[in-house]
């Protein structure tokens, strides 16, 4: 632009000075303007590209940065896991156990506290290296946004999977067969993306149902209490590890449509549900007496750990 710009100056100065020769001062005035406001234009667009190209430059430096940190996260975080007496190590392996895996962010403070063997300075010290993009800072695995915590999104899903991993050999290594909870469910859910509102704890809208040893079924209880809220189904395969999750609509588990019984230690009555995972019936209610109501709509997705 600044080139095109610079061949019509060119023209206008060519212009002017014909003027001058048929002494024509009207015709020259306007020449002189048009010429003056060219520069100024000429002078406005050069500082604005050279501001552009300095934002250029700056955007590429720090996309550098980012990527130099992500590359020495990968390499000194497993280093850490290998070492739980290490200072960095005891913050992230506390982090991750206060935050079920970054399922949600911690407090500054609430992490400080549940490091009570580690002396504030060397907290405030360690921690600060684990936060900032810096040549000599131990590696970025933290963002803090006013005072709560969560992993850096860059290296986060790394960082999980590490753990997940690491969880995964611990069990492996003391031969415990692997049966995943509602809360681990949750976080792995949570990290495909999906927005859910799981409540895990005791009392949530989560039930969690193995495959039955005794009959092809998951056996699923539900207090009539709670059909009128969105529920969650994690019907869990723990010899393929993986698990289907179904999300259940309110009002849903008509009573009419499911075998209700008495629950005589809280008086409160139960829906039965016996979901198949026969081939022929698969996630079909087969209870006795039941409507073989049909839970495949409700499937939600099928995850693995």
């Amino acid at each position: 632009m600044i080139t095109e710009l610079e061949k019509i100056l060119g023209e206008a100065k060519l212009a002017y000075r014909e003027s001058i020769l048929i002494d024509n001062e009207l015709l020259e005035d306007k020449l002189l303007s048009i010429i003056s406001n060219l520069k100024l234009l000429i002078n406005k667009t050069t500082v604005e590209k050279q501001i552009l190209d300095i934002n250029n430059i700056a955007l590429l430096n720090n996309q550098n940065h980012i990527l130099d940190e992500v590359n020495k996260i990968k390499k000194r975080v497993p280093k850490w896991l290998r070492k739980p007496t290490q200072f960095n190590s005891k913050i992230l392996n506390t982090f991750m156990k206060l935050s079920n895996n970054n399922s949600y962010p911690i407090s500054i403070s609430s992490l400080r506290n549940h490091l009570d063997t580690l002396d504030r300075s060397k907290f405030i010290t360690n921690y600060s290296q684990m936060k900032i993009i810096a040549e000599r800072n131990h590696a970025k695995v933290f963002e803090e946004i006013n005072g709560e915590i969560t992993l850096w999104e860059p290296v986060a899903d790394f960082i999980v999977d590490l753990f997940e991993e690491q969880k995964i050999c611990i069990r492996e290594e003391k031969n415990i067969m692997y049966d995943i909870n509602k809360q681990e469910a949750t976080s792995i859910i949570n990290r495909k993306g999906q927005k859910y509102n799981l409540n895990p704890r005791n009392g949530g809208n989560m039930t969690l149902a193995n495959k039955s040893n005794s009959k092809d079924v998951y056996w699923i209880n539900i207090h009539l209490n709670k059909i009128s809220q969105e529920l969650h189904f994690i019907l869990n395969d723990k010899d393929n590890r993986e698990f289907t999750h179904l999300v259940i609509p309110p009002n849903t588990l008509n009573p009419n449509l499911f075998v209700v019984r008495e629950d005589t230690t809280n008086e409160q009555d139960k829906i039965d549900i016996e979901l198949s995972f026969e081939p022929s019936t698969y996630l079909k209610d087969i209870k006795s007496n039941g409507t073989n109501f049909d839970f495949n709509k409700h499937v939600a997705g099928l995850y693995t750990y």
